[in-house]
């Protein structure tokens, strides 16, 4: 998240919270 993945990181957070 912190190299400049903000979509990415973005995508995986909203999975999780998807999955959590």
């Amino acid at each position: 998240c912190v190299h400049g993945g903000s979509l990415t990181c973005g995508f995986i957070l909203h999975v999780a919270k998807l999955w959590l």
